[in-house]
Protein backbone atom coordinates (compact mmCIF):
# COMPACT_ATOMS: atom_id res chain seq x y z
CA UNK A 1 0.00 0.00 0.00
CA UNK A 2 2.82 2.41 0.89
CA UNK A 3 4.47 1.80 -2.48
CA UNK A 4 1.21 2.49 -4.33
CA UNK A 5 0.73 5.73 -2.38
CA UNK A 6 4.27 6.82 -3.28
CA UNK A 7 3.60 6.19 -6.98
CA UNK A 8 0.32 8.13 -6.82
CA UNK A 9 1.91 11.07 -5.00
CA UNK A 10 4.86 11.21 -7.40
CA UNK A 11 2.64 11.12 -10.45
CA UNK A 12 0.33 13.80 -9.03
CA UNK A 13 3.33 16.07 -8.46
CA UNK A 14 4.51 15.53 -12.01
CA UNK A 15 1.13 16.37 -13.48
CA UNK A 16 0.88 19.53 -11.33
CA UNK A 17 4.29 20.80 -12.41
CA UNK A 18 3.51 19.95 -16.01
CA UNK A 19 0.35 22.06 -15.98
CA UNK A 20 2.35 25.07 -14.76
CA UNK A 21 5.38 24.88 -17.04
CA UNK A 22 4.40 23.12 -20.24
CA UNK A 23 5.03 26.28 -22.26
CA UNK A 24 8.81 25.96 -22.03
CA UNK A 25 10.30 25.17 -25.45
CA UNK A 26 12.87 22.41 -25.97
CA UNK A 27 16.42 23.12 -27.08
CA UNK A 28 17.98 21.31 -30.07
CA UNK A 29 20.58 18.65 -29.34
CA UNK A 30 22.66 18.96 -32.52
CA UNK A 31 24.22 21.88 -34.31
CA UNK A 32 25.72 21.33 -37.76
CA UNK A 33 29.00 23.03 -38.58
CA UNK A 34 29.60 23.08 -42.32
CA UNK A 35 29.53 21.29 -44.59
CA UNK A 36 32.86 22.50 -45.92
CA UNK A 37 34.94 21.23 -48.83
CA UNK A 38 38.13 19.44 -47.79
CA UNK A 39 39.42 18.70 -51.31
CA UNK A 40 40.05 21.45 -53.83
CA UNK A 41 40.75 20.34 -57.38
CA UNK A 42 39.09 20.04 -60.78
CA UNK A 43 39.17 16.24 -60.81
CA UNK A 44 36.72 13.69 -59.39
CA UNK A 45 37.04 12.69 -55.72
CA UNK A 46 34.84 9.80 -54.59
CA UNK A 47 34.30 7.13 -51.96
CA UNK A 48 35.29 9.01 -48.78
CA UNK A 49 35.57 7.01 -45.55
CA UNK A 50 36.32 8.61 -42.20
CA UNK A 51 38.27 6.80 -39.49
CA UNK A 52 36.40 5.89 -36.32
CA UNK A 53 38.25 8.54 -34.33
CA UNK A 54 37.39 11.13 -36.99
CA UNK A 55 41.00 12.10 -37.62
CA UNK A 56 41.62 10.74 -41.14
CA UNK A 57 39.71 10.49 -44.42
CA UNK A 58 40.58 8.10 -47.22
CA UNK A 59 39.12 8.44 -50.71
CA UNK A 60 39.91 7.77 -54.37
CA UNK A 61 40.55 10.35 -57.06
CA UNK A 62 41.67 10.59 -60.67
CA UNK A 63 43.87 13.51 -59.71
CA UNK A 64 46.88 12.02 -61.51
CA UNK A 65 44.88 10.77 -64.49
CA UNK A 66 43.54 7.44 -63.23
CA UNK A 67 41.85 6.36 -59.95
CA UNK A 68 44.31 6.31 -57.05
CA UNK A 69 43.91 6.06 -53.25
CA UNK A 70 44.53 9.15 -51.10
CA UNK A 71 44.40 9.92 -47.38
CA UNK A 72 44.27 13.24 -45.53
CA UNK A 73 43.41 14.82 -42.20
CA UNK A 74 39.72 15.50 -41.65
CA UNK A 75 40.12 19.22 -42.27
CA UNK A 76 41.80 18.60 -45.64
CA UNK A 77 45.43 19.06 -44.63
CA UNK A 78 48.20 16.51 -45.00
CA UNK A 79 46.99 15.10 -48.32
CA UNK A 80 48.99 12.01 -49.27
CA UNK A 81 48.76 9.85 -52.40
CA UNK A 82 49.06 6.17 -51.42
CA UNK A 83 49.02 4.38 -54.79
CA UNK A 84 50.96 5.07 -57.98
CA UNK A 85 50.03 2.82 -60.88
CA UNK A 86 47.88 2.55 -63.98
CA UNK A 87 45.27 0.32 -62.34
CA UNK A 88 41.93 1.58 -61.07
CA UNK A 89 42.38 1.80 -57.29
CA UNK A 90 39.00 2.37 -55.63
CA UNK A 91 36.68 1.43 -52.73
CA UNK A 92 38.93 2.40 -49.78
CA UNK A 93 38.16 1.25 -46.24
CA UNK A 94 40.06 2.79 -43.32
CA UNK A 95 41.04 1.53 -39.87
CA UNK A 96 39.78 3.16 -36.69
CA UNK A 97 42.88 5.26 -36.08
CA UNK A 98 43.38 6.04 -39.76
CA UNK A 99 46.66 4.15 -39.86
CA UNK A 100 45.75 1.55 -42.48
CA UNK A 101 43.68 1.52 -45.67
CA UNK A 102 42.32 -1.46 -47.61
CA UNK A 103 41.23 -1.03 -51.23
CA UNK A 104 40.47 -2.85 -54.47
CA UNK A 105 42.44 -2.58 -57.72
CA UNK A 106 41.86 -4.03 -61.18
CA UNK A 107 45.28 -5.40 -61.98
CA UNK A 108 44.48 -6.45 -65.55
CA UNK A 109 41.28 -7.28 -67.39
CA UNK A 110 38.24 -8.09 -65.25
CA UNK A 111 40.50 -9.03 -62.34
CA UNK A 112 40.10 -7.04 -59.13
CA UNK A 113 42.32 -7.82 -56.15
CA UNK A 114 42.41 -6.67 -52.51
CA UNK A 115 45.33 -4.62 -51.20
CA UNK A 116 46.23 -3.00 -47.90
CA UNK A 117 48.61 -0.12 -47.20
CA UNK A 118 49.64 2.05 -44.27
CA UNK A 119 48.40 5.63 -44.38
CA UNK A 120 51.99 6.91 -44.52
CA UNK A 121 52.41 5.09 -47.84
CA UNK A 122 54.47 2.20 -46.49
CA UNK A 123 53.70 -1.50 -46.25
CA UNK A 124 51.75 -2.04 -49.47
CA UNK A 125 50.57 -5.66 -49.45
CA UNK A 126 48.54 -7.58 -52.02
CA UNK A 127 46.15 -9.84 -50.11
CA UNK A 128 44.57 -11.79 -52.99
CA UNK A 129 46.03 -13.12 -56.21
CA UNK A 130 43.76 -15.00 -58.59
CA UNK A 131 41.76 -14.57 -61.78
CA UNK A 132 38.51 -13.64 -60.07
CA UNK A 133 36.97 -10.39 -58.91
CA UNK A 134 37.92 -9.74 -55.28
CA UNK A 135 36.15 -6.56 -54.33
CA UNK A 136 34.35 -4.43 -51.70
CA UNK A 137 36.91 -4.59 -48.87
CA UNK A 138 35.67 -3.76 -45.36
CA UNK A 139 38.54 -3.21 -42.92
CA UNK A 140 38.05 -3.81 -39.19
CA UNK A 141 38.66 -0.83 -36.93
CA UNK A 142 41.67 -2.54 -35.33
CA UNK A 143 43.18 -2.91 -38.82
CA UNK A 144 43.81 -6.64 -38.43
CA UNK A 145 41.02 -8.17 -40.52
CA UNK A 146 39.41 -7.43 -43.87
CA UNK A 147 36.15 -8.83 -45.25
CA UNK A 148 35.54 -8.82 -49.01
CA UNK A 149 33.67 -10.57 -51.81
CA UNK A 150 35.08 -12.92 -54.42
CA UNK A 151 33.53 -14.30 -57.58
CA UNK A 152 34.39 -17.05 -60.06
CA UNK A 153 35.14 -20.74 -59.85
CA UNK A 154 38.75 -20.05 -58.89
CA UNK A 155 38.11 -18.02 -55.75
CA UNK A 156 40.86 -17.53 -53.15
CA UNK A 157 39.89 -20.65 -51.18
CA UNK A 158 39.04 -22.75 -54.25
CA UNK A 159 35.56 -23.55 -52.97
CA UNK A 160 33.11 -21.57 -55.08
CA UNK A 161 31.95 -23.85 -57.91
CA UNK A 162 28.84 -21.71 -58.54
CA UNK A 163 31.01 -18.82 -59.64
CA UNK A 164 28.88 -16.24 -57.82
CA UNK A 165 29.81 -13.63 -55.22
CA UNK A 166 30.64 -15.01 -51.77
CA UNK A 167 31.88 -13.40 -48.54
CA UNK A 168 35.45 -13.99 -47.43
CA UNK A 169 37.56 -12.78 -44.54
CA UNK A 170 41.32 -12.75 -43.97
CA UNK A 171 43.98 -11.13 -41.82
CA UNK A 172 45.70 -8.04 -43.18
CA UNK A 173 49.07 -9.80 -43.06
CA UNK A 174 47.77 -12.02 -45.87
CA UNK A 175 47.07 -15.13 -43.78
CA UNK A 176 43.99 -16.92 -42.51
CA UNK A 177 41.68 -16.64 -45.50
CA UNK A 178 38.23 -18.10 -44.81
CA UNK A 179 35.11 -18.40 -46.94
CA UNK A 180 32.04 -17.44 -44.88
CA UNK A 181 29.21 -18.08 -47.36
CA UNK A 182 28.62 -20.82 -49.91
CA UNK A 183 25.37 -20.75 -51.84
CA UNK A 184 23.86 -19.93 -55.21
CA UNK A 185 22.94 -16.36 -54.21
CA UNK A 186 25.14 -13.30 -54.68
CA UNK A 187 26.49 -12.33 -51.25
CA UNK A 188 27.86 -8.78 -51.33
CA UNK A 189 28.37 -5.50 -49.43
CA UNK A 190 30.21 -6.86 -46.36
CA UNK A 191 30.42 -4.61 -43.30
CA UNK A 192 32.78 -5.76 -40.54
CA UNK A 193 32.71 -4.99 -36.81
CA UNK A 194 35.52 -3.17 -35.02
CA UNK A 195 37.38 -6.28 -33.85
CA UNK A 196 36.57 -8.22 -37.00
CA UNK A 197 34.42 -10.77 -35.22
CA UNK A 198 31.13 -10.19 -37.07
CA UNK A 199 30.25 -9.39 -40.67
CA UNK A 200 26.91 -8.14 -41.98
CA UNK A 201 26.15 -8.57 -45.68
CA UNK A 202 23.35 -8.71 -48.23
CA UNK A 203 22.35 -11.84 -50.10
CA UNK A 204 20.42 -11.53 -53.36
CA UNK A 205 18.36 -14.20 -55.10
CA UNK A 206 15.40 -14.03 -57.47
CA UNK A 207 12.96 -13.86 -54.55
CA UNK A 208 14.58 -11.05 -52.58
CA UNK A 209 17.70 -9.39 -51.30
CA UNK A 210 18.06 -9.98 -47.57
CA UNK A 211 20.41 -8.91 -44.76
CA UNK A 212 22.47 -11.53 -42.92
CA UNK A 213 25.13 -11.52 -40.23
CA UNK A 214 27.83 -14.13 -39.61
CA UNK A 215 30.77 -14.60 -37.26
CA UNK A 216 34.24 -14.33 -38.77
CA UNK A 217 34.84 -18.04 -38.08
CA UNK A 218 31.80 -18.93 -40.20
CA UNK A 219 29.49 -19.75 -37.29
CA UNK A 220 26.35 -17.98 -36.12
CA UNK A 221 24.89 -17.14 -39.52
CA UNK A 222 21.67 -15.24 -38.84
CA UNK A 223 19.09 -13.94 -41.29
CA UNK A 224 18.01 -10.48 -40.12
CA UNK A 225 15.33 -9.77 -42.75
CA UNK A 226 12.82 -12.09 -44.40
CA UNK A 227 10.57 -10.48 -47.00
CA UNK A 228 10.24 -9.84 -50.72
CA UNK A 229 11.72 -6.37 -50.54
CA UNK A 230 15.19 -5.26 -51.53
CA UNK A 231 17.10 -5.10 -48.24
CA UNK A 232 20.53 -3.74 -49.10
CA UNK A 233 23.64 -1.84 -47.99
CA UNK A 234 24.17 -3.12 -44.43
CA UNK A 235 26.30 -1.08 -42.02
CA UNK A 236 27.33 -2.68 -38.73
CA UNK A 237 28.12 -1.07 -35.36
CA UNK A 238 31.54 -1.45 -33.75
CA UNK A 239 30.44 -4.19 -31.34
CA UNK A 240 28.41 -5.99 -34.00
CA UNK A 241 25.20 -5.49 -32.04
CA UNK A 242 23.28 -3.37 -34.57
CA UNK A 243 22.93 -3.25 -38.33
CA UNK A 244 21.47 -0.39 -40.37
CA UNK A 245 20.28 -1.02 -43.91
CA UNK A 246 18.06 0.30 -46.69
CA UNK A 247 14.85 -1.43 -47.74
CA UNK A 248 11.98 -0.95 -50.16
CA UNK A 249 9.50 -1.28 -47.30
CA UNK A 250 6.91 -3.75 -46.01
CA UNK A 251 6.73 -7.12 -47.72
CA UNK A 252 3.93 -7.85 -50.18
CA UNK A 253 4.15 -11.60 -49.64
CA UNK A 254 6.27 -13.69 -47.35
CA UNK A 255 8.55 -16.32 -48.92
CA UNK A 256 8.10 -18.89 -50.37
CA UNK A 257 5.18 -17.17 -52.13
CA UNK A 258 7.39 -14.42 -53.52
CA UNK A 259 7.62 -14.20 -57.29
CA UNK A 260 9.44 -12.00 -59.74
CA UNK A 261 6.15 -10.22 -60.45
CA UNK A 262 5.84 -9.38 -56.75
CA UNK A 263 9.32 -7.89 -56.75
CA UNK A 264 8.58 -5.79 -59.82
CA UNK A 265 5.40 -4.47 -58.19
CA UNK A 266 7.27 -3.77 -54.97
CA UNK A 267 9.94 -1.79 -56.83
CA UNK A 268 7.57 1.18 -56.81
CA UNK A 269 8.04 1.42 -53.03
CA UNK A 270 10.69 3.92 -51.97
CA UNK A 271 13.79 2.88 -50.10
CA UNK A 272 13.76 3.66 -46.38
CA UNK A 273 16.40 3.35 -43.65
CA UNK A 274 15.98 0.63 -41.03
CA UNK A 275 17.99 -0.61 -38.06
CA UNK A 276 17.87 -4.02 -36.40
CA UNK A 277 19.66 -5.83 -33.60
CA UNK A 278 22.11 -8.53 -34.66
CA UNK A 279 19.81 -11.23 -33.28
CA UNK A 280 17.00 -10.05 -35.55
CA UNK A 281 15.03 -8.25 -32.84
CA UNK A 282 14.20 -4.58 -32.50
CA UNK A 283 13.56 -3.75 -36.15
CA UNK A 284 12.93 0.00 -36.42
CA UNK A 285 12.23 2.21 -39.42
CA UNK A 286 14.26 5.41 -39.16
CA UNK A 287 13.12 7.32 -42.25
CA UNK A 288 9.74 7.93 -43.84
CA UNK A 289 9.89 10.56 -46.55
CA UNK A 290 9.17 11.16 -50.19
CA UNK A 291 11.82 9.77 -52.50
CA UNK A 292 14.43 7.14 -51.68
CA UNK A 293 16.61 6.91 -48.58
CA UNK A 294 19.74 4.82 -48.99
CA UNK A 295 23.51 4.42 -48.41
CA UNK A 296 23.26 4.20 -44.59
CA UNK A 297 26.43 4.61 -42.54
CA UNK A 298 26.00 3.58 -38.90
CA UNK A 299 28.22 5.23 -36.29
CA UNK A 300 30.47 2.81 -34.44
CA UNK A 301 28.66 3.38 -31.15
CA UNK A 302 25.38 2.51 -32.85
CA UNK A 303 23.68 5.78 -31.97
CA UNK A 304 23.43 7.58 -35.33
CA UNK A 305 22.90 6.82 -39.00
CA UNK A 306 23.97 9.06 -41.87
CA UNK A 307 22.22 8.46 -45.17
CA UNK A 308 21.22 9.90 -48.54
CA UNK A 309 17.69 11.08 -49.30
CA UNK A 310 16.10 12.16 -52.60
CA UNK A 311 13.03 13.61 -50.91
CA UNK A 312 13.53 17.12 -52.29
CA UNK A 313 14.28 16.01 -55.84
CA UNK A 314 18.06 15.84 -55.59
CA UNK A 315 20.35 13.97 -53.19
CA UNK A 316 20.89 15.33 -49.68
CA UNK A 317 22.69 14.02 -46.59
CA UNK A 318 20.74 13.41 -43.38
CA UNK A 319 21.55 12.07 -39.93
CA UNK A 320 19.07 10.40 -37.60
CA UNK A 321 19.41 8.84 -34.15
CA UNK A 322 19.13 5.06 -34.07
CA UNK A 323 15.87 5.37 -32.12
CA UNK A 324 14.36 7.41 -34.95
CA UNK A 325 14.62 10.78 -33.21
CA UNK A 326 16.93 13.73 -33.81
CA UNK A 327 16.57 13.94 -37.59
CA UNK A 328 19.10 16.48 -38.88
CA UNK A 329 19.55 17.62 -42.46
CA UNK A 330 23.24 18.09 -43.26
CA UNK A 331 22.98 19.44 -46.81
CA UNK A 332 20.35 21.55 -48.54
CA UNK A 333 21.36 22.42 -52.08
CA UNK A 334 20.84 21.45 -55.72
CA UNK A 335 24.01 19.36 -55.83
CA UNK A 336 24.49 15.61 -55.94
CA UNK A 337 25.45 14.74 -52.33
CA UNK A 338 26.13 11.06 -51.65
CA UNK A 339 28.47 8.40 -50.16
CA UNK A 340 28.24 9.49 -46.50
CA UNK A 341 30.63 8.02 -43.91
CA UNK A 342 30.21 8.73 -40.19
CA UNK A 343 32.72 8.60 -37.33
CA UNK A 344 32.38 6.34 -34.28
CA UNK A 345 30.64 8.95 -32.11
CA UNK A 346 28.55 10.37 -34.94
CA UNK A 347 30.23 13.76 -34.66
CA UNK A 348 31.83 13.88 -38.11
CA UNK A 349 30.32 13.03 -41.49
CA UNK A 350 32.19 13.08 -44.79
CA UNK A 351 30.63 12.70 -48.21
CA UNK A 352 31.13 13.40 -51.92
CA UNK A 353 29.38 16.28 -53.68
CA UNK A 354 29.50 18.18 -56.94
CA UNK A 355 28.44 21.40 -55.23
CA UNK A 356 31.28 23.36 -56.84
CA UNK A 357 30.87 21.77 -60.27
CA UNK A 358 33.17 18.77 -59.96
CA UNK A 359 33.07 16.09 -57.27
CA UNK A 360 34.95 16.94 -54.08
CA UNK A 361 35.01 15.58 -50.54
CA UNK A 362 33.08 17.53 -47.91
CA UNK A 363 32.98 17.36 -44.12
CA UNK A 364 30.26 18.32 -41.67
CA UNK A 365 30.64 18.34 -37.88
CA UNK A 366 27.88 17.97 -35.33
CA UNK A 367 28.07 19.25 -31.78
CA UNK A 368 26.57 16.52 -29.62
CA UNK A 369 25.25 17.22 -26.15
CA UNK A 370 24.10 14.30 -23.99
CA UNK A 371 22.46 15.04 -20.64
CA UNK A 372 21.49 12.48 -18.02
CA UNK A 373 17.77 12.77 -17.48
CA UNK A 374 17.03 14.10 -20.98
CA UNK A 375 14.42 11.42 -21.74
CA UNK A 376 13.13 13.04 -24.94
CA UNK A 377 16.64 13.98 -26.20
CA UNK A 378 15.72 17.62 -26.80
CA UNK A 379 18.86 19.02 -25.17
CA UNK A 380 17.25 20.04 -21.88
CA UNK A 381 16.23 18.32 -18.67
CA UNK A 382 12.84 19.77 -17.83
CA UNK A 383 9.17 19.11 -17.22
CA UNK A 384 8.80 17.29 -20.53
CA UNK A 385 11.17 14.60 -19.30
CA UNK A 386 9.21 14.29 -16.07
CA UNK A 387 6.04 13.90 -18.10
CA UNK A 388 7.55 11.02 -20.10
CA UNK A 389 8.51 9.19 -16.93
CA UNK A 390 5.15 9.95 -15.36
CA UNK A 391 3.28 8.51 -18.33
CA UNK A 392 4.88 5.09 -17.82
CA UNK A 393 5.70 5.24 -14.10
CA UNK A 394 5.49 1.85 -12.43
CA UNK A 395 5.78 -0.18 -15.66
CA UNK A 396 8.36 -2.81 -16.50
CA UNK A 397 9.89 -3.90 -19.77
CA UNK A 398 7.40 -5.98 -21.73
CA UNK A 399 4.37 -4.59 -19.90
CA UNK A 400 1.78 -2.23 -21.44
CA UNK A 401 2.80 1.42 -21.23
CA UNK A 402 6.52 0.77 -20.80
CA UNK A 403 8.67 3.35 -22.62
CA UNK A 404 12.35 2.62 -23.01
CA UNK A 405 13.24 6.33 -23.11
CA UNK A 406 11.70 6.71 -19.63
CA UNK A 407 13.87 3.92 -18.22
CA UNK A 408 16.87 6.21 -17.79
CA UNK A 409 19.04 3.76 -15.85
CA UNK A 410 18.13 0.85 -18.14
CA UNK A 411 17.19 -1.46 -15.28
CA UNK A 412 14.00 -2.67 -16.95
CA UNK A 413 11.55 -0.62 -14.92
CA UNK A 414 10.37 2.99 -14.74
CA UNK A 415 10.48 3.94 -11.08
CA UNK A 416 11.69 6.41 -8.47
CA UNK A 417 15.32 5.91 -9.57
CA UNK A 418 14.52 7.35 -12.98
CA UNK A 419 12.74 10.29 -11.33
CA UNK A 420 15.83 10.87 -9.21
CA UNK A 421 18.04 11.11 -12.32
CA UNK A 422 15.81 13.84 -13.73
CA UNK A 423 15.66 15.59 -10.38
CA UNK A 424 19.44 15.72 -10.00
CA UNK A 425 19.86 17.25 -13.44
CA UNK A 426 16.67 19.32 -13.66
CA UNK A 427 17.27 22.67 -15.38
CA UNK A 428 20.38 21.66 -17.29
CA UNK A 429 20.44 22.44 -20.99
CA UNK A 430 22.83 22.06 -23.89
CA UNK A 431 24.67 25.28 -24.81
Amino acid sequence: MAEEQLKTKSFTTIVTILSLTLFFAPIATSQVQGPVSITFNSKSDFGPVVSADGSKVAFWSDLDGDPEIYVMNNEGTGLRQLTFNTANDTAPSISGDGGKVAFQADVGGPDFEIFVINSDGSGLLRLTSNNDEDMQPSLSSDGLTVAFISTGALDPAGSNPEGDAEIFVMRTDGTGIRQLTSNAADDTSPSISAQGSRIAYQSASLASSEIFIVNSDGTGRTRLTNNVDDDVSPSISANGGKVAFSSTGPAILAPPLATLANRIADAANPYEIFIVNSDGSGLNQLSSTLGDNFEPSLSGDGTRVAYVSTGDGDREIFIVDSDGRGLTQITNNLAFDFEPSISHSGGIVVFSSNLDGDFDIFRASLSICVLQGDANADGAVNILDLAIIGSSFGTRIGSPGYRSEADLNNDGSVDILDLAIVGMNFGQACP
